[in-house]
């Protein structure tokens, strides 16, 4: 039975390829067309209705949109199987909440005039023939009516068959199901759409982002949905078709996909099982109604055969026949915008100021791009031309250069041969003939000032368009012209323009173009290093499509000679020789399948000779390199590095590298199944250099294109030369938490004590030498193999190292933003993602996620700091931000369009002024919000449809407001500023499995506040002796903030008590260290007298009062305060008020250092009582070179005789230095009391040691974790335990080695509950004496 049904598969093969391999329009009879049995060749022509239907599920299922397109379906016989097919009659309607009205459109006369020839065999469609000048959005749509008549012809009593089905969905997994009802055949088709291997278009602001996202995108378009359609087949002619979309969940898909592979075992076997509660479906109209009302989208097809009808097609007006499969085409276009560009500038210029934004301010922007998208090419121009926004029409264009080939031919100038947008050229997926044709030309009046700019963009687009083009002899012969044109600026490459050459080299590189001058610069080893780089990247990337056939042989082997040469020369920079390895092995240069034999045994023969050296920097990079080549099977130098290996008789080469020495790294990372991040990093040193003079990486992703291995995503290289001073300079200042300290011999002695051996003797070397001359560091980065960045950071690298790498990022943000301060508003989609594919129907279904950013900027600065961080820094901001969250999913053809966007927008917008002020007398930092009402966060969604009338908002109902809720009024009465948080939950929508609803974050400040201070000054003029905590300046006495402040004149004093709740001076005199005085209100009433001790002097601030009600003559209150500057070692406070009868008490003490070099430290220790109230907590901050401790207390009794609740957190790292070793303490608490439980319970408790000596020869780690799991009823407690222990020992002769030749390693990982339980033991021992190999 196996047999048989083998032989019958091996029949249809034969079947299918026999007929796709004849004609559309044979002249002689195929004897193929009068076997068929199932559709009948001889069938005349025929006439079908045909009836299309697309249906949406919008505004979060409240309605459906629909549209509908009917057509007369013309099919002429041309006699052989061959048939012309042409529409008549075309009509479209579109239904909204059941509103039905007529749609008119100027495609439809082209759609009727359109004639598409087909090969229709036995039922099954082999080939499609359209006109040259057809549109590609047409012949689709005819190939989804195709399809839908498209059926597969069974072996006689077969009742079922699995097919690979070729259509305009794609090439799909389909099942046929056969049954036969008097003279009817019935055939049931069920197409699973998440096997289809389909062709699409993506649609993103990076490729890299296509990529990277790429299984998200392809889970996307993997619909759980089916395609299901009935045909009944009478007298040899297919007289009725209905088609449909069915959505399946994702279980009942697994559960299907699992009974397909058992059926299709079974069926191989013989036996006669079948799927039929799969393939039986109901096309009556009632049950699609119930059906398509809970779809997002739904699309239905139907067939009906006319009976007496007249066929009329123009089977003649094919003048120019270009065939094509039966599968969707990728290269089609959206319905073209109806919307006016008067309307869109309108639009923009309501949004021109962030006073004007809402929440959707961002989206507008975003739906502003998306129709400029689908503009013609003179309204782009009458947009670009506009004057009312010119300043701000680049913030568009750049947003569409790369997405239509509209948008991209504006994107280049022709006159100045410059592009508006460069990023964009990298994104542009396929450039027009036009556009290429212009960079051709424009490279024949290069001038050598335009060539950096121009030829690497150039290469980029010539490439993009040979990938796009089936004529490669037409992409060849414009490369090649673009190569003659700008080969003349290699031929007397100077120093000074070496960015000129390098820039042509990479464009050689890119197209993988060679001609002799390529040559002479990589034999030049007098040339910059930066030059010789590309020369011989160029090299590496030579295509074989550029090379005479007669002269391939002659060059590749000079090209070997000469780059063996390189190689073995020792006077040439290691980075050279290591460039001239990689780029000898590549597919052009080591052939050896092809070239002589003798040329491969040479070349065998001198790497065999260099690798038989001494270790050096350079057969050290070789023999890594040679380590990863064996893991990899696609790798030429695989069977090479494995003879080198086998055949090397110093074995200890392998493990003798040192810490500074050339090598190659490759890691792979997996991130899910099937996909992985490949990272490849390359490191080369000189001799005696410190600093490597190439640093290398490559960042590829695989599991959605087998190929991307070969072409990383993104690629950098750091070509440096002569930075060693420099660098060894910057170890002197290497001090994150020091700054401002100046490095004197004592300091310098430390540091290089410190540094590892290697380094330490580098250092002394470079400690008598003078800076090095003429330092240079080049950057070159790729994309996708396109060179997005080449340029000389000399001058930022020696930046960073005069500084730290926190001052200078610091400085670089804040140039920055200077440079965009107070322009027009700054508008990028960062991220867009997104395809178009095909839909059942031969229409474009498009499915896109974009996120907009609209920001407005507009600041001033004033910055009179200097080095030591001594002076006034202020920053008035008017700065608003707007991000959009834009969904899009859409059927569309330039007949019609039918879809939903769902806009989710966020707002903040907080005008704020800040001044830092630093000098020798204190801190002080004032901050003041510009409004009195600031929004925070304020977030929302709406949905818009569009439709042939173009796009219209649906507007959001009415609901229902709920009272916002806002922080405690005891901190509004306190600073005078709240937070107001306001929740809708009568709207929301659905983003994956929870409900978002939208919410407003407000901050609401009291007109009278001028502005709050934080900070503490003594010995100032013209301000308060001290300051603590927080200040309202300016405010009225309701608000007057948190502190202290004190000022004396002569024998009287004036102190001013700010509580939070309340203001209350006290004025009076003092006579030594005895006071009087008189409390007043903010009202300036008497309400109470005071007297006690107060000190006030340089050395700090004594109070010791006691307060005592006039009215009364009771004692209401004690005051203690103690506030010590201490100096430079921070500040002391402390704070005690009590009542008499002790009822009621507040006790706060503060240390705070937070300006030490060295040191950080805030504590706050602080407990009240009211009453039954008692209240303790404590925060402690502090960070040191050697110790960081963060502990956080609470604990709260709310009534006299009721339980504690609160929490204990401790964190804890403490690191320990000395010549041979370094540790590293951690231990971390955290208990909770509830008032459920006398005692404590303890969440976890964690504690590590670490050590590792000084030459990395030992480590040791011992970590246990104590938690208890509280989601278990009773709690479980759980211990985990992890030790690592690492020992390598080294004969005195190898004490330069990184890795010994003895090495022991264990890793233990251990669980209470041995749930899981891990050991590695590792001892490992090389001993010349085969007998003693452990």
């Amino acid at each position: 039975m196996i047999a048989s049904v083998n032989l019958r598969l091996i029949l249809v093969l034969l079947l299918i390829c026999r007929a796709s391999t004849a004609p559309v329009s044979p002249n002689k009879p195929d004897p193929m067309c009068s076997s068929a049995h199932l559709v009948a060749s001889d069938q005349g022509s025929l006439v079908y209705k045909y009836k299309t239907e697309v249906k949406l599920s919008v505004a979060n299922g409240q309605y459906d949109i629909k549209n509908q397109i009917t057509a007369d379906v013309h099919i002429k016989n041309l006699n052989d199987c061959n048939y012309a097919v042409q529409l008549k009659n075309v009509k479209i309607t579109e239904s909204q909440d059941e509103t039905e009205s007529p749609v008119t459109s100027l495609a439809t006369k082209d759609l009727e005039n359109l004639v598409v020839r087909c090969r229709w065999v036995d039922g099954f469609l082999i080939a499609v023939e359209a006109d040259a000048s057809a549109k590609a959005d047409h012949v689709n749509f005819i190939k989804g009516i195709l399809s839908a008549l498209q059926v597969y012809s069974p072996v006689p009593t077969d009742g079922e068959n699995t097919v690979r089905e070729e259509d305009v969905l794609g090439v799909c997994t389909t099942r046929y199901k056969y049954s036969q009802k008097g003279t009817t055949t019935q055939i049931n088709k069920n197409k699973d759409l998440s096997t289809c291997s389909k062709d699409k278009i993506h649609l993103s602001s990076s490729p890299v982002l296509t990529s990277l996202l790429g299984p998200l995108v392809e889970e996307v378009f993997s619909a759980k949905s089916r395609y299901v359609c009935q045909t009944e087949i009478r007298d040899k002619k297919i007289q009725s078709v209905k088609c449909k979309t069915i959505e399946i969940d994702s279980d009942s898909d697994k559960k299907s996909t699992d009974k397909h592979t058992h059926d299709n075992h079974d069926h191989i076997d013989g036996s006669d099982s079948s799927s039929s509660e799969e393939d039986d479906h109901d096309f009556s109209d009632k049950a699609d109604e119930e059906e398509i009302s809970s779809k997002l989208i739904s699309i239905k097809q139907e067939l009906k055969l006319q009976a007496t009808s007249v066929v009329n097609v123009d089977a003649g007006s094919i003048k120019n026949a270009v065939r094509q499969t039966l599968q969707y085409d990728p290269t089609t276009s959206f319905d073209r915008s109806n919307e006016v560009v008067l309307n869109l500038v309108s639009k923009i210029q309501g949004l021109l100021k962030s006073n004007d934004w809402d929440q959707f301010a961002s989206s507008h922007f975003v739906e502003v791009v998306n129709e400029l998208r689908r503009m013609s090419k003179a309204d782009l121009h009458n947009f670009q031309a506009n004057a009312d926004i010119k300043n701000v029409v680049p913030l568009f264009l750049k947003e569409i250069y790369s997405h239509d080939p509209v948008g991209s031919s504006i994107n280049f100038d022709p006159a100045t041969l410059k592009f508006t947008n460069p990023l964009a050229v990298f994104y542009l997926d396929s450039p027009t003939e036009d556009l290429v044709k212009q960079i051709v030309q424009s490279s024949n009046k290069l001038t050598a000032a335009q060539v950096p700019e121009f030829v690497v963009l150039a290469a980029t687009i010539l490439k993009s368009y040979k990938a796009r083009q089936d004529n490669n002899k037409d992409a060849n012969d414009k490369i090649k012209e673009f190569q003659k044109a700008i080969s003349k600026f290699l031929k007397s490459p100077a120093k000074d323009s070496s960015n000129v050459t390098t820039a042509v080299l990479a464009a050689y590189a890119q197209l993988g173009v060679y001609d002799d001058q390529v040559r002479t610069l990589a034999a030049n080893d007098k040339a910059p290093l930066e030059v010789q780089y590309q020369a011989l990247n160029t090299i590496r990337h030579i295509c074989d499509d550029f090379i005479d056939d007669a002269n391939q042989v002659k060059i590749r082997t000079d090209l070997q000679n000469l780059l063996l040469k390189i190689l073995q020369n020792k006077s040439n920079k290691n980075a050279v020789r290591v460039w001239a390895f990689e780029a000898l092995f590549t597919s052009f240069i080591y052939n050896p399948e092809e070239d002589d034999s003798t040329l491969g045994d040479n070349l065998e023969k001198a790497l065999s000779e260099i690798l038989d050296q001494p270790l050096n920097q350079v057969n050290g990079f070789i023999w890594s390199a040679l380590k990863y080549s064996v893991l990899d099977r696609l790798c030429p130098l695989r069977g090479l590095a494995a003879r080198l290996r086998a055949h090397h008789s110093n074995k200890k080469q392998f493990l003798e590298q040192a810490t500074l020495s050339s090598r190659q790294i490759q890691i792979e990372l997996p991130l899910r199944r099937n996909y992985r991040a490949v990272i490849h990093l390359c490191v080369v040193f000189e001799n005696d250099r410190a600093v490597p003079s190439f640093i290398g990486g490559k960042l590829a992703f695989d599991g959605i294109r087998r190929e991307t291995l070969r072409l990383p995503w993104i690629e950098g290289a750091l070509i440096i030369e002569n930075l060693d001073w420099n660098f060894a300079d910057y170890f002197y200042r290497l001090d994150p938490l020091n700054t401002n300290k100046n490095v004197d011999d004592t300091y310098k002695e430390k540091t290089k004590k410190d540094l590892p051996a290697g380094l330490k003797k580098l250092q002394e070397t470079y400690d008598n030498k003078d800076e090095d001359p003429d330092p240079s560091v080049h950057l070159f980065l790729k994309l996708f193999g396109a060179d997005i960045r080449s340029r000389d950071i000399t001058d930022k690298v020696q930046d960073l190292l005069r500084s730290n790498l926190r001052t200078f990022i610091r400085n670089q943000v804040l140039n920055k933003f200077k440079d965009l301060a107070g322009k027009n508003p700054i508008f990028r989609i960062p991220l867009e993602i997104g395809a178009a594919s095909a839909a059942a129907n031969g229409l474009t279904l498009y499915k896109s996620a974009q996120l907009g950013i609209l920001a407005d900027l507009t600041a001033d600065f004033k910055d009179t700091r200097d080095s030591a961080g001594s002076g006034t820094f202020k920053l008035t901001s008017h700065s608003a931000i707007s991000l959009s969250f834009t969904f899009q999913r859409e059927v569309s053809s330039p007949l019609t369009s039918l879809g939903e966007t769902v806009q989710i927008g966020v707002l903040s917008n907080v005008p704020f002024d800040y001044t830092a002020v630093a000098d020798k007398n204190g801190r002080t930092r004032e901050f003041n919000l510009l409004n009195t009402q600031s929004t925070l966060l304020a977030t929302n969604f709406k949905y818009a449809l569009r439709t042939s009338k173009g796009v219209q908002d649906v507007a959001n109902r009415k609901s229902a407001s709920i009272d916002p809720s806002c922080t405690p009024s005891t901190l509004y009465r306190a600073l005078g500023i709240r937070a107001c948080l306001e929740l809708n939950p009568f709207r929301s929508i659905q983003l994956g499995s929870r409900p978002s609803y939208p919410i407003t974050i407000t901050l609401n400040k009291d007109p009278s506040i001028k502005k709050w201070r934080i900070g503490w000054r003594f010995d100032a003029k013209d301000a308060p002796q001290y300051e603590v905590a927080v200040q309202s300046i300016g405010a009225t006495t309701a608000y007057p903030g948190l502190g202290i402040s004190a000022t004396k004149t002569g024998t009287n004093f004036d102190i001013k008590v700010l509580t939070g709740m309340k203001s209350f001076y006290i004025k009076g005199t003092q006579t030594g260290n005895k006071f009087d005085g008189t409390v007043y209100s903010s009202d300036d009433k008497e309400v109470m007298t005071t007297s006690g001790t107060l000190v006030i002097n340089n050395d700090g601030f004594k109070l010791d009062t006691k307060l005592v009600d006039i009215a009364s003559k009771k004692e209401v209150l004690a005051l203690k305060t103690d506030i010590v500057p201490n100096r430079g070692k921070g500040l002391t406070a402390d704070i005690a008020l009590t009542t008499p009868d002790k009822a009621r008490s507040f006790k706060i003490h503060f240390l705070g250092d937070l300006y030490q070099p060295n040191n950080r430290l805030v504590h706050i220790d602080a407990g009240f009582v009211l009453g039954d109230l008692n209240y303790n907590g404590k925060v402690h901050l502090e960070r040191s070179a050697d110790q960081t401790r963060i502990e956080l207390r609470r604990s709260m009794k709310l009534g006299k005789n009721l339980p504690q609740n609160g929490y204990d957190f401790i964190y804890e790292r403490k690191h320990t230095n000395d010549k041979t070793k370094n540790d590293c303490n951690i231990v971390s608490h955290l208990s909770l009391r509830t008032p459920q439980r006398d005692e404590p319970v303890k969440v976890f408790d964690f504690k590590s040691d670490f050590t590792r000596t000084t030459d990395l020869s030992n480590a040791t780690l011992h970590s246990s974790l104590d938690f208890v799991l509280l989601t278990r009823n009773p709690p479980v407690q759980e211990r985990i335990e992890v030790d690592y222990i690492r020992q390598s020992r080294k004969p005195n002769s190898q004490a330069k080695r990184l890795i010994s030749p003895e090495a022991n390693l264990k890793v233990q990982v251990k669980t209470k509950s041995n749930v899981f339980n891990f050991l590695l033991d590792h001892h490992h021992r090389k001993s010349s004496e085969a007998s003693k190999k452990g």
